[in-house]
C-alpha cells in the first residue's frame, strides 16, 4: 500500500499547474503565429496601379540614394525605363501576390529606401 503524503500531493498539483501553464503558453504562441499569417493572407491586395507606383518609388529612392543631386527629369526617365523592362511585369505581379495594400501604402510614404524596405517585410 502506497502512502500519499501532503508534500507529494502538493508536488503533483504543482506539476499539473506547470504542465497546464506550458500548454497555455504554447497555444498562445501558435495562435499568434497563425493569426498573423491569416491576417496577412486575408488582407486586401494592392492593385496593379499601386504596385506600379511602388516600383517607381523604389526606383526614385534607389536613384537618390546613389546620386543625391540627381535631377527630377533624370529620375522620371529612369522610372519610365524601369517600367519598360521585361521583368517589370513580373515585379508587379509579385507585388500583388506577396504584399498587402497597407504594406504598399507604407512603402509609397517611405522617405528613404531603408524605410521602404522595412515596410515590405
Amino acid at each position: 500500500m502506497r502512502v500519499v503524503t501532503r508534500a507529494s500531493s502538493r508536488s503533483r498539483a504543482q506539476q499539473a499547474a506547470d504542465a497546464l501553464t506550458s500548454v497555455v503558453v504554447i497555444a498562445l504562441v501558435v495562435g499568434a503565429v497563425l493569426y498573423g499569417r491569416a491576417r496577412h493572407r486575408l488582407a486586401p491586395r494592392p492593385s496593379a496601379a499601386q504596385c506600379t507606383s511602388l516600383l517607381q518609388r523604389h526606383v526614385e529612392l534607389t536613384s537618390l540614394e546613389r546620386y543625391p543631386t540627381l535631377r527630377p527629369e533624370v529620375i522620371a526617365a529612369q522610372q519610365v525605363s524601369s517600367l519598360r523592362r521585361q521583368e517589370a511585369t513580373s515585379d508587379i505581379e509579385d507585388c500583388q501576390r506577396a504584399l498587402n495594400s497597407s504594406q504598399v501604402a507604407c512603402g509609397l510614404r517611405a522617405p528613404s529606401l531603408a524605410e521602404l524596405e522595412r515596410c515590405l517585410q
